[in-house]
Formats: C-alpha cells, structure tokens, sequence
C-alpha cells in the first residue's frame, strides 16, 4: 500500500535513481511527463528527486457508450484517436456511437492544454521521457500518449521513453513493455479492482491544485501535493 501519492512517486523515484537508462543521463537530460490529474502529484515528486523537468502531457480516455468510466480508446494531443480494436469489437461499437464522446474528449484535451501549459507545445527532443500517472488500469492513456510521443519525426523526438508508475495489473504491463524502452512498476498485483485501492489516501486532485504545482516554485508546490 502507499500511504498517498506523493509517497508513491518518491519510492518510484528512489526505484529509478538506480535505473541504467537514469545512471548515464544527467537531470538536465531528463523530462517527467505526466498524466493528468492525479499523475501530476507522482510526477512532482518524480522530478524533485531526479531535479528534472515537469510537464504535463493530455491525454484522455474515451468512454464506453452508458459507461464512461470503462475506456475504450483515448485521445493525445495531436488529436489522433488510439481505440482498443479488441473492446471496440466486443462491445459491437461503431464510429457513430463514439463520435459524441470523441468530440467531448477532443475539446477537453484541447482546454487542458491551454490551462495547464498556457497552449504551449511540448518539447522533449532528445530528452529522456520519464511517462508517469498515479497507476494504470487498462492502459489506453498510456498506450495514446506513447503512440504520440513516438509519432514525432526523428529531428523532434524524444531519445528514449521510460514508463515509470506505482502500480499496474500484469496483463496490462506486458501490453506496456513492448511500447516503451523501458517499464518500471512497483507493484503488480494479479487481483486489481482500480487503482485507488493500493493507496490509503486517494482523494480527488482538482484542475487548482494541478495548476499550483505546475506553476509554482517546488517549495511552494509542495504544499499543494498530497
């Protein structure tokens, strides 16, 4: 268990410190990503151990029809869809009944961006990306934001990409493995219901909060973490 999510991002950075991808790159070299919004209190501590940058990175899942909280695809910034063919066939799902919810996705990753990174671009050219959120379920965020990440052309990607999370269900990292350079996770656990029930403390993290860490000096945004 951890007790909230900012002790679950300082184990993980005490995990990665000893990492062969982090040992040869200095901070300066690295750049935590994370999703928000409760990734962003992992990501901050992430990046106040390694003394690196923090960015967020938007991406949103995109839910089931009557069942928006089961995701069967997500949507990153450049706007390109990522749908999980397996589900989307399984639930006989077709373009016109997830076009509402891609719309409504779009428009939020699109206000995202301009409220949390005031609209400017992410730039991890070269960088080592350092992909985190507070845990991943089924994975379709992760799996739209690394599609991303990896579409840039070469002049403008990044050198490497680490997945770096508290917690993820078995099935769900082997998927994650073959996407990334790299995929570390502390715990997983083969009975996973979600991921709030590895942490004492899962309290809601609202866009405030978010926007305080994001936009504050790391003494100060570490009053706002939990």
């Amino acid at each position: 268990m951890f007790a909230n999510r900012r002790d679950a991002g300082r184990r993980l950075a005490n995990e990665l410190l000893s990492h062969p991808l982090i040992r040869q790159r200095s901070p300066a070299d690295l750049h935590v990503l994370s999703i928000p919004r409760g990734g962003v209190i992992v990501g901050q501590a992430l990046a106040d151990v390694l003394h690196c940058a923090h960015d967020v990175i938007i991406v949103k899942k995109i839910g089931c029809p009557g069942q928006e909280e089961f995701a069967v695809g997500a949507i990153a910034e450049d706007g390109r869809i990522a749908l999980n063919a397996h589900v989307v066939r399984a639930l006989r799902l077709t373009m016109d009944n997830l076009m509402p919810q891609i719309e409504q996705v779009r428009a939020r990753v699109a206000d995202y961006v301009q409220r949390f990174r005031h609209g400017a671009p992410l730039n991890v050219t070269g960088k080592l990306v350092i992909l985190t959120d507070d845990g991943i379920a089924t994975g379709e965020t992760v799996k739209a934001a690394l599609t991303w990440l990896h579409g840039h052309s070469s002049d403008a990607a990044p050198a490497a990409t680490i997945v770096a999370v508290p917690v993820c269900p078995p099935d769900t990292a082997r998927e994650l493995v073959e996407l990334c350079d790299a995929f570390v996770c502390l715990m997983m656990p083969r009975r996973f219901g979600a991921v709030g029930q590895f942490y004492d403390e899962f309290e809601q993290v609202d866009d405030a909060q978010v926007w305080h860490i994001l936009n504050s000096a790391p003494d100060e945004a570490a009053d706002w973490l939990s």
